[in-house]
């Protein structure tokens, strides 16, 4: 069977997708973002499942990724693209550090009807999640797209997840290795109100 269509409506048009993938893999040992899965780096199946759930439209690639660590290897070896590749100057001070240069990039992109209005974040060692779980979490969160949405596996909540962007100045507050996910859990992100979609392939990241 075919995977469900993404619908072009209004809400879909302004999501961009940020791919966090600046650490330095210290535990690793070496750039995960390369590690093979079944034969591909692992961060360039992350990249082409975030293609297939948020296709380019008129404007070109909708995806930003946030690099830092082996920035110049993984470069060369992972095929961007039309996508957007930035580097994070302080990415080793934290992922909310490449969470909020990230976007910072989207709030400078300004394309008419495809002016970022929320990002789909993803991080670069979740090779797991499939087009149709992140398909889930964008058509539960388009029913209500001013409050965030975050996939729930394991008893928690955390990335992937999408952030409206009224609560980009939020992320902007957040320092060191706080990121979205323990936002959203906490009283400030719960006071948004939170879409949870079921995502037990959130929880297979690529570690030791």
């Amino acid at each position: 069977m075919p995977p469900p269509p993404v619908v072009a409506d209004a809400n879909r048009s302004g999501l961009h997708a940020l791919v966090l993938a600046a650490g330095a893999s210290r535990r690793y040992g070496s750039p995960k973002q390369l590690a093979l899965i079944d034969g591909v780096p692992m961060l360039q199946r992350v990249i082409e499942t975030a293609q297939a759930a948020l296709p380019p439209d008129e404007h070109g690639s909708r995806i930003t990724v946030v690099l830092g660590a082996h920035a110049p290897a993984i470069q060369a070896a992972i095929e961007f693209n039309d996508v957007q590749v930035i580097e994070c100057p302080d990415w080793d001070s934290g992922m909310a550090h490449s969470l909020r240069f990230g976007l910072a990039a989207l709030e400078a992109l300004e394309s008419g009807p495809d002016t970022p209005s929320a990002a789909l974040v993803l991080l670069g060692d979740t090779p797991y999640i499939t087009a149709d779980d992140l398909r889930r979490l964008i058509d539960a969160w388009c029913a209500s797209p001013e409050t965030p949405a975050a996939a729930a596996y394991d008893g928690t909540i955390g990335a992937p997840c999408i952030l409206p962007r009224a609560v980009w100045q939020e992320m902007m507050k957040l320092e060191g290795d706080r990121g979205a996910a323990a936002w959203l859990r906490g009283p400030r992100g719960r006071k948004y109100g939170l879409i949870l979609a079921e995502m037990s392939t959130a929880a297979e990241d690529v570690d030791l």
